[in-house]
């Protein structure tokens, strides 16, 4: 398994720094203000206060016959610049602090990593451990009454979505969900988990078994498939697009990813992660996001080599 790779551009490296910069006290509270506010208002007195022009005008001839025609003759940009200034500051902060922002995998998001997969590993244990005080078992039997593997999966995919939505943006927590589709080839036949269990897949399995949808190219491809802005996907010509028009605007707009649940017989399932929100999941992050569902399509391919033993041996 790769370890995921930083990819993210000099612009947004960038952006981080200055994030960083600003995050200490006196940057934040001293230099930013005086930045905001001593420009417009040394322009405003420049030409307004008439000591300040005497007072330039006899100890620095050289800047203020310079710096007065400028202003002369530029009177209508100078006042819009003053007024404008203060808007214009703000709004590129607020651009920084948008592309510092990251959906990478921090400390508390490995952290919430760790936890989903023991809390699927903890809900197998506690069967396990309810199942060895009954006194029936056989050794002819256990293997059928202690596996369960269709729980496990999914235990799985409520994992994933506890995940996700642990490491989702603190601000707008925007509405994640989560869904299991049965593959036979290159067809869904069947859509039977899904997180939150009061969000149901809209579409049915036979628009979402169409050449063109995210799962089945996930399915036949074996790459994960990741769209940051399904509604731009949607305007691709059909033989281009990696997405299904679903005919409702909730399913046809945000951001989702399609990871294929492979084993040496094929792609039996295949999670797709669903966020309301437009570019929310991001291509420079699309390493991180496989590397952190490996960990689960694994124990996702053990279920599912139970679930295969099971059907042979036990029906």
């Amino acid at each position: 398994m790769k370890n995921p790779k930083g990819s993210q551009n000099i612009g947004d490296r960038f952006c981080k720094w200055l994030a960083t910069i600003y995050s200490i006290w006196y940057v934040r509270t001293i230099i930013v203000p005086l930045a905001l506010v001593i420009p417009p208002a040394l322009i405003t007195t420049l030409y307004t206060n008439e000591s300040l022009k005497t007072f330039l005008r006899v100890n620095f001839p050289d800047f203020f016959n310079f710096i007065a025609p400028i202003g002369h003759e530029n009177v209508v940009l100078f006042n819009l610049f003053v007024l404008i200034y203060p808007a214009i500051f703000v709004a590129i902060g607020a651009w920084i602090a948008q592309k510092a922002e990251s959906n990478g995998l921090s400390v508390s998001g490995l952290l919430a990593l760790l936890a989903s997969l023991d809390q699927v590993v903890g809900v197998k244990n506690t069967r396990f451990e309810i199942l060895t005080t009954n006194n029936t078992l056989t050794k002819e039997t256990a293997f059928e009454v202690i596996t369960n593997p269709r729980l496990q999966i999914e235990e799985i995919i409520r994992a994933i979505c506890d995940f996700f939505n642990a490491t989702r943006n603190a601000k707008s927590k925007p509405l994640i969900r989560v869904t299991l589709a049965v593959m036979k080839g290159k067809k869904v036949v069947d859509i039977p988990v899904f997180f939150p269990t009061d969000e149901p897949i809209r579409s049915t399995t036979a628009s979402l078994s169409q050449p063109h949808s995210a799962i089945v190219v996930a399915a036949t491809t074996r790459k994960m498939v990741l769209i940051s802005d399904i509604s731009k996907e949607l305007k691709k010509p059909e033989s281009k697009r990696k997405f299904v028009n679903t005919g409702n605007d909730v399913d046809n707009t945000g951001s989702i990813i399609c990871y294929p649940i492979q084993t040496r017989s094929g792609v039996p399932y295949v999670v797709s992660i669903h966020c309301e929100e437009p570019s929310y999941f991001k291509d420079e992050f699309k390493d991180l996001y496989e590397h952190s569902l490996q960990r689960f399509a694994l124990r996702m391919s053990v279920e599912h080599s139970l679930l295969t033993m099971k059907e042979k041996l036990c029906g």
